[in-house]
């Protein structure tokens, strides 16, 4: 890409993104004096996650280096097994936080109860609409943002472990509901070190992605009246789901965020992003 177009292609990104911020609000205050609804919330989801794809398509412009590097757009280097041990883990880990929340009594009156309130019932176009607006492009918008352009950044600058815990509070912040924030900073621990095992977005998109389609379908479908025994089951599937993909981060994790490091020092803070 030329030079001289990275800069104007940069100023469009950026004010479609911030553009497009104004908009989950008008969905909001339409629905201010009644339940939002399945397309009102799936629309509002879209209209943030690409805002926040833009922004970090955006940064990544007006970076000296290709805009595949800056964001980790390459082929990650882990085997599909093991990205699929990922994915399980995310899954896992997500729904023993929601387990969690649910049993502590924090939940009630949250984001979280609201979203699943809207999804509840969900069929047709409207699930089609919920299931890119809600699950994939959060996955994907969220991912450019604060695991590609944010979190390898800073990760280059302050190391690896400043890098994965500022972007996970952050990302936790960003969706501005204590319940909802504490699991998403959570969670975002667990795909920084995702990303940065992999070298790649792809990875901690992937799981993300995965994750927010069984959350979406299982709001859509399932029923918060299961017997204890179907409840015990997943808690138990989801305990061994995260162990995997602890187990996996545990042994693919170090070496990667060394040899991150290392490259980072090497090229110093004004070279290409670092291979993991």
């Amino acid at each position: 890409m030329q030079t001289r177009t990275r800069p104007l292609l940069a100023a469009l990104c950026g004010t479609a993104g911030l553009s497009l911020l104004v908009a989950p609000g008008l969905f909001v205050s339409v629905a201010a004096e009644r339940s939002l609804s399945a397309a009102e919330l799936a629309l509002s989801a879209l209209c943030t996650s690409t805002a926040l794809g833009l922004v970090a398509l955006c940064g990544a412009l007006l970076v000296r280096r290709p805009v595949g590097d800056t964001l980790a757009l390459a082929r990650g280097q882990l085997s599909a097994k093991s990205v699929t041990a990922l994915v399980i883990g995310t899954a896992g880990i997500s729904h023993l936080l929601d387990w969690t929340t649910r049993s502590l009594g924090i939940r009630e009156q949250g984001a979280l109860e609201i979203i699943e309130g809207a999804l509840a019932g969900a069929s047709g176009w409207t699930l089609l609409l919920c299931l890119v607006g809600v699950a994939i492009a959060p996955g994907i918008g969220e991912e450019l943002l604060f695991r590609g352009l944010l979190m390898r950044s800073l990760a280059r600058r302050a190391g690896v472990a400043a890098g994965i815990i500022t972007r996970a509070v952050l990302f936790g912040a960003v969706h501005a509901d204590l319940t909802q924030g504490c699991a998403a900073a959570v969670l975002g621990l667990y795909l920084g070190a995702a990303a940065i095992a992999s070298g790649s977005t792809r990875t901690s998109t992937a799981c993300h992605v995965a994750n927010n389609l069984a959350a979406v379908l299982a709001a859509a479908w399932g029923s918060h009246d299961a017997s204890p025994v179907w409840e015990s089951t997943l808690l138990m599937l989801a305990g061994g789901g995260a162990i995997v993909g602890l187990v996996t981060l545990w042994g693919t994790f170090p070496a990667a965020a060394g040899a991150f490091a290392r490259v980072g020092r090497a090229a110093g803070t004004s070279g290409p992003d670092p291979p993991c």
